[in-house]
């Protein structure tokens, strides 16, 4: 198995200096056309990531030593499909 080196620092890191400001950028996008909706997975995610006891996310590499570049596993996609659903199904039919 290959040594992992993201420690929560880094993750810590990362959230502050380019997931929020990215994440702002995309919403403010979103926000300038009517027709879309951003759907905010951050707050969500917090507490999965690659360090967490229950991981969303795979870390450098999955748990196959496969190259995984912190790309979401299955917990991971299923948080942003049902965040996702629930966005399409307010969008058809707001409360």
């Amino acid at each position: 198995m290959v040594a992992r080196t993201i420690t929560q620092g880094d993750l810590d890191w990362l959230r502050q200096h380019v997931l929020e400001p990215l994440n702002k950028v995309i919403e403010k996008s979103a926000d300038a056309h009517s027709s879309t909706t951003f759907v905010n997975l951050y707050d969500s995610s917090r507490h999965h990531s690659v360090c967490d006891a229950g991981p969303w996310v795979e870390g450098i590499f999955d748990h196959d030593d496969r190259p995984a570049v912190v790309h979401p596993n299955a917990r991971g996609h299923r948080n942003a499909a049902d965040h996702v659903a629930s966005a399409i199904l307010n969008a058809i039919a707001p409360n």
